[in-house]
């Protein structure tokens, strides 16, 4: 039988501090209810935005991390969905049997899983002490544009012209 090879790695990579930014967009939910939780019920939000501070070694530990403080949160908004049940809302304590008729028809209706599942459209993570930087690139990128509609729309008309 052949040996084992044993080789050890040490990592010295200290955190840094990261933002990391979940966007939702409305398109991409399933029409289970409103998947924006309670916190935006009144508000007719097509959108939404999750920005969340991590320290982490790394860019991909950062976006793991903040997508547990995201279902965390996810979950403590399900805590509530008790008060979502017409025929359950007014009550101030339950029977098992209350419980599981209602947890049943959660389950059914799939707003569980859709909820605790639900992807984002987008995901942006940068440390913290980049987003100047960053800022100030897309800036310059926005005013590059800008600056070069007239030249592109003069192109156009030229090309609709032939």
């Amino acid at each position: 039988m052949g040996e084992t090879a044993c080789e050890h790695y040490e990592m010295n990579n200290k955190p840094n501090e990261y933002l990391v930014t979940f966007g939702f967009h409305s398109k991409d939910i399933s029409d289970t209810g409103n998947m924006f939780g309670d916190k935006n019920k009144e508000q007719d939000i097509d959108k939404l935005q999750v920005t969340v501070e991590v320290m982490s070694g790394d860019l991909v530990s950062a976006i793991v991390q903040a997508q547990r403080v995201v279902m965390t949160e996810r979950a403590i908004t399900m805590m509530g969905y008790m008060d979502g049940i017409p025929d359950f809302a007014k009550q101030d304590s339950y029977t098992i049997d209350d419980l599981n008729y209602i947890l049943e028809k959660m389950k059914g209706t799939g707003v569980f899983e859709s909820w605790m599942m639900l992807e984002p459209t987008s995901i942006q993570v940068a440390r913290t002490d980049n987003i100047p930087m960053l800022q100030d690139m897309t800036v310059e990128a926005v005013s590059k544009d800008i600056a070069n509609t007239a030249d592109k729309a003069e192109a156009w008309l030229k090309e609709q012209d032939k």
